[in-house]
């Protein structure tokens, strides 16, 4: 519900905004969005924004494939990090020996998802910017779509990964449109039954037998493999689509 209330409170502002301003306000309210559950995340995650941005734009002017191999392997070394320094500092640390509090390596929110989708704009950055792509049709870094691209909060938790291509070129050209905003609803509705009355009553049903397999037949165990793949596979395609929808 409070997501539902900043979604709307943002969505009636930005579109009583002068065109100049939304892009701006559109970052502002996907940092508040993001900063609210973490000032320090904030703080690592528009640093980061910016070192990839630099990467984008070394990229864009040289088109070297060299410098997009070193812009992965960096954002991949830093997913890395935070993901696994805690499990391999276990494994190599003497028996018995605990790893401090304050020395413990904290996953940032959706580290994972931001990290491909800087990968991806890269990509998209160097293909488009051959040298017989057509008229216009190179993605440029600058600065306010690019933040924007990667701050935008509907789709910064969980998804989709985006294209360049159907995503940054629109930024700045939005128009209303009846017939898209009733397709967004569609979507948002659709993601909402698939998450809220599929996923959730699935893993309500499904939660037992791998909490106790032993108190449980084979049967049942199929049957909870296979619910929890539908579980799953909803949970996601419903985020996507309402991430889409709105």
């Amino acid at each position: 519900l409070a997501f539902v209330a900043f979604l709307a409170l943002t969505f009636l502002i930005y579109w009583h905004l002068p065109r100049q301003w939304r892009v701006g306000f559109l970052i502002f309210a996907s940092m508040a969005y993001y900063g609210i559950y973490s000032p320090a995340f904030l703080l690592h995650f528009v640093a980061v924004i910016a070192v990839n941005y630099v990467f984008a734009v070394q990229v864009f002017r040289n088109r070297s494939k060299t410098l997009v191999g070193v812009a992965v392997a960096a954002n991949i070394l830093h997913l890395a990090f935070f993901k696994y320094f805690n499990s391999v500092f276990a494994l190599i640390a003497p028996q018995g020996a605990a790893l401090p509090d304050w020395f413990k390596v904290v996953m940032p929110l959706a580290i994972s998802f931001y990290t491909f989708q800087f990968i991806a704009f890269l990509v998209d950055v160097y293909r488009t910017n051959a040298a017989d792509a057509a008229p216009g049709a190179a993605i440029q870094p600058e600065l306010n779509r690019y933040f924007l691209f990667m701050l935008f909060f509907p789709h910064l938790i969980s998804g989709p990964i985006l294209r360049a291509v159907d995503f940054y070129r629109q930024i700045g050209q939005e128009v209303e449109s009846r017939d898209m905003q009733v397709r967004g609803l569609y979507l948002i509705a659709l993601g909402l039954i698939k998450k809220l009355f599929i996923a959730d009553v699935l893993g309500y049903l499904v939660n037992p037998v791998y909490k106790n397999p032993a108190d449980y037949g084979s049967a049942d165990a199929l049957a909870a493999i296979l619910g929890y793949t539908a579980q799953l596979y909803c949970d996601f395609s419903g985020f996507i689509d309402i991430a889409s929808g709105i």
